[in-house]
């Protein structure tokens, strides 16, 4: 489809680096896992490509962890002509990375009440679920050419 000017999910206010972001989001245990093609058009948690009107372009995925290291693979048409997605260029690429929170070693800014252990649940952030990720060592970016 053609790509309208403005669109009812365009955000109205200042951009964040993780703003109008395409992602592919995994996690894995083992050999078992889950990958999915995921938007966010601000810092809430990201959703699948679904929510927003479009649809899971990944053609082909896997991921495993040995040894506390998680490896995600995945195959994707470099234009998916999806409001969802962005297009794979030949050229340096802004990529975000995160990984989740480990059990007892909570990052938020400002702290939360897991900090401040005021929470009726104590294990809110439990392992290979898709939740806050955490400042510091937890998220970075880089510039990055696929081809």
């Amino acid at each position: 489809p053609a790509r309208p000017q403005i669109h009812k999910y365009t955000p109205k206010h200042d951009f964040n680096p993780m703003d109008c972001t395409d992602m592919v989001i995994g996690m894995a245990r083992g050999n078992t896992h889950r990958i999915g093609d995921y938007y966010t058009r601000d810092r809430s948690t990201p959703r699948r490509d679904a929510f927003w009107g479009g649809k899971d372009s990944l053609t082909a995925a896997m991921g495993f962890e040995k040894d506390g290291v998680t490896t995600i693979l995945f195959r994707r048409k470099l234009s998916t002509n999806e409001l969802t997605d962005h297009d794979i260029i030949d050229g340096d690429m802004q990529v975000i990375w995160a990984k989740g929170q480990e059990p007892g070693k909570y990052i938020h800014q400002p702290p939360s009440g897991v900090e401040k252990s005021a929470v009726s649940v104590k294990d809110f952030y439990k392992p290979d679920e898709l939740k806050y990720h955490g400042h510091r060592t937890q998220r970075g970016v880089a510039a990055f050419n696929f081809f």
